[in-house]
C-alpha cells in the first residue's frame, strides 16, 4: 500500500513537471509581425491609431501620453532582454537594430504630438497669424508684445516639434531601409500607404516657428528702446 502511495505520489509530480513545462520555456523572441501587433494593442488602449496620428491631423489624447510612452519603454525593455536572440540579421543590420528603431520612432512621435499639444494650449497668444499670398508668408494679425512670453513658448514647443519629427523619419527609414518586409502596407507601408506622420504639416510649424521667432526679437527690441530713453 506504501509503495502505490509513493508510486502514485511520484506521478502526480511529474504529471505536474509536464504540464508546468510550457511556461517554463523561455520567451519567443519578438519579430516584426510582434513588434507591431504590440504596438498595436498599445494604441487600442488609448483609443489611437500610430499609422494615422500627424501634427496638424489626429493626434493621441493628451492625458495618455505619458502612460503610452511608459508601454513603449516597458516592450523595449522586453526587446533589450531578447538582444541574444535578435542578432539575426536583415539586409543591412540586426533585429535588434529594425525593432529599436521601430519603437524609437513610435516614441518620438508621442513626444512630438505632446509638445505640439503644449503649443495649442497657449491659444491665441501663443502665435502670430499668417497666411501665404503669393506662396509667401505674411502676417495677418497686429503684434502685441503683452504675448511675448507665450509667443516664445510657442516658438519653442514648435521647434522641438521639428526636431523630434526629424527624428521619428530618421528612425522609421532605418526600419523600412534594413526590413524590406516592413514595406508592406499591412505592417508599415510606403508611398501611399505609409503612416501619416510623414505627411505632418511640417512646413506650416517651420514658418509659425520663424514669425513666432521675429515677433519675439520685436519685443525684445522694443523693450531695449524704452529701457534706453527712460
Amino acid at each position: 500500500m506504501t509503495y502505490k502511495k509513493v508510486a502514485f505520489g511520484g506521478l502526480l509530480v511529474l504529471l505536474l513537471v509536464v504540464l508546468a513545462t510550457p511556461f517554463l520555456l523561455p520567451q519567443k523572441a519578438h519579430d516584426l509581425d510582434s513588434t507591431l501587433k504590440k504596438l498595436g494593442e498599445i494604441d487600442q488602449k488609448y483609443n489611437t491609431n500610430w499609422k494615422q496620428e500627424s501634427i496638424g491631423g489626429m493626434l493621441i489624447g493628451y492625458s495618455f501620453i505619458d502612460d503610452a510612452l511608459g508601454d513603449i519603454d516597458n516592450l523595449e525593455g522586453e526587446l533589450k532582454s531578447q538582444s541574444e536572440q535578435l542578432q539575426g540579421k536583415t539586409e543591412l543590420s540586426t533585429w535588434e537594430e529594425v525593432l529599436s528603431k521601430l519603437t524609437d520612432a513610435r516614441k518620438k512621435m508621442l513626444l512630438a504630438e505632446k509638445e505640439y499639444q503644449k503649443y495649442e494650449a497657449l491659444g491665441p497668444a501663443g502665435e502670430l497669424e499668417f497666411e501665404y499670398i503669393l506662396g509667401s508668408p505674411v502676417v495677418t494679425e497686429k503684434l502685441d508684445c503683452k504675448d511675448m512670453e507665450a509667443l516664445d513658448k510657442g516658438q519653442r514647443f514648435l521647434q522641438t516639434v521639428l526636431d523630434l519629427s526629424q527624428e521619428f523619419q530618421n528612425s522609421m527609414d532605418f526600419v523600412l531601409q534594413n526590413a524590406p518586409e516592413a514595406r508592406k502596407a499591412e505592417l508599415i507601408g510606403t508611398d501611399a500607404s505609409k503612416p501619416a506622420f510623414y505627411l505632418s504639416q511640417l512646413g506650416k510649424v517651420s514658418t509659425q516657428v520663424k514669425i513666432n521667432k521675429w515677433a519675439v526679437d520685436t519685443c525684445k527690441r522694443k523693450v531695449y528702446k524704452l529701457n534706453v530713453n527712460s
